[in-house]
C-alpha cells in the first residue's frame, strides 16, 4: 500500500472514531490494496488499522452500491440479516472476550 493511500486510510478510520462513520469507495479500496476483489487479508488489515486508532473492538461494515459504509460498533448488534457486519468477522478474525 502506498504511503498516500495508508495516510487515507487512516483518516478514514479517524472519522469514524470521530462522528461515528466515513465512506470509502469500493474501487478507492481495492485500488490502495492493489486488489481485483477484497479478501478476509485486507478487512483483517483494515481491522487491524481499526485497533491503532480506537480502543473500541468493533467496526462494523455497510455494504451499499458502489461503497462501503464504516461504522463505530458500540452498542450495536449484528445478525446473518443485517446490512451492517463487523469486520473481524468479514476477516475470518476469531473474537475472543
Amino acid at each position: 500500500m502506498l504511503s498516500r493511500h495508508l495516510n487515507e486510510l487512516m483518516a478514514r478510520l479517524e472519522r469514524v472514531e470521530d462522528i461515528g462513520f466515513a465512506e470509502i469507495r469500493k474501487n478507492e479500496l481495492l485500488r490502495w490494496y492493489g486488489r481485483d476483489r477484497l479478501t478476509k487479508g485486507v478487512w483483517a488489515d483494515v481491522y487491524e488499522k481499526w485497533q491503532e486508532v480506537a480502543e473500541e473492538p468493533i467496526l462494523l461494515v455497510g455494504d451499499s452500491d458502489g461503497v462501503w459504509v464504516l461504522a463505530f460498533g458500540s452498542g450495536m448488534t449484528t445478525s446473518n440479516d443485517s446490512w451492517l457486519k463487523e469486520v473481524r468477522d468479514l476477516a475470518g478474525i476469531t473474537q475472543t472476550g
